[in-house]
């Protein structure tokens, strides 16, 4: 099975409640990359589908670090949101904290600092993250080192389009 014409589909990689994620290989250059389709009741309004892609592009591109690097969006046949990104090695923070309960307070430290980078570096470009939570946020272990990156952007909005509380 293709996605987005030319990224051939390898196995599931895990399912939530807004999408579903998959190992993808790039036929033309064999790069092997995760994809993440959203489910189509999420993204009925043109406009929300459009916004998600344009920022998932975005972040994705900034070169932090901490945010996982984005290859391509666009819309799978049934016009389903796609965003394609770097594939990593680890687990989600979610299940790391279900594994151990209470994380080493020097690993707590390092994600959280991880996680205000990336966010610090999104928000610079107008990106809001209204909705971050642990299955959000992976710690990539492919390199050797664990690396805290965000993977998704949940319901990141403009910032010029919604009015923030005074004070």
């Amino acid at each position: 099975q293709m996605l987005l014409d030319h990224f051939r589909v390898v196995t599931i990689l895990g399912e939530g409640p807004t999408g579903i994620v998959l190992e993808v290989e790039d036929v033309r250059n064999q790069q092997r990359l995760a994809a993440k389709l959203i489910h189509p009741q999420y993204t009925r309004e043109g406009d929300t589908s459009d916004r998600l892609l344009d920022e998932a592009m975005r972040a994705g591109n900034l070169g932090c670090p901490h945010i996982a690097r984005v290859v391509e969006v666009g819309r799978d046949t049934g016009a389903a949101p796609a965003v394609v990104r770097e594939l990593m090695v680890g687990e989600c923070l979610e299940d790391r904290i279900d594994e151990f309960e209470q994380l080493p307070l020097g690993e707590a430290l390092r994600i959280g600092r991880d996680i205000a980078t990336a966010l610090d570096a999104i928000h610079k470009t107008n990106i809001l993250n209204l909705d971050l939570s642990p299955a959000d946020i992976f710690i990539d272990e492919s390199t050797g080192q664990p690396i805290t990156k965000l993977v998704d952007f949940g319901e990141g909005t403009f910032k010029q389009t919604i009015q923030l509380p005074s004070g």
